[in-house]
């Protein structure tokens, strides 16, 4: 049964069997900016972490070998990364 949406998805409700990043890391804040609504471009990622691009993309790739499903798509010329919280209950 699927649970009614929320404004704002609960982390531990959405992902619930995979490995999560240690509270207020810089993994975990990206991670943070991947479940939002509209996800994040990669320049939204670099800023929030400080990171160079090749390490927000690294980054990206450890989170889906701990088990998170990220997703892109293209928004006009910007490419935007995120997972889609409806998808992963």
């Amino acid at each position: 049964m699927a649970k009614a949406a929320t404004t704002k998805p609960d982390l531990n409700d959405v992902i619930k069997d995979v490995r999560a990043p240690k509270p207020q890391s810089k993994l975990d804040c990206l991670l943070r900016l991947l479940l939002q609504h509209d996800g994040a471009c990669l320049d939204e990622m670099m800023e929030a972490t400080g990171w160079q691009p090749h390490t927000v993309r690294a980054s990206m790739t450890a989170l889906r070998g701990r088990g998170y499903d990220i997703d892109k798509r293209m928004g006009g010329n910007v490419t935007v990364w995120f997972i889609d919280a409806g998808e992963a209950q």
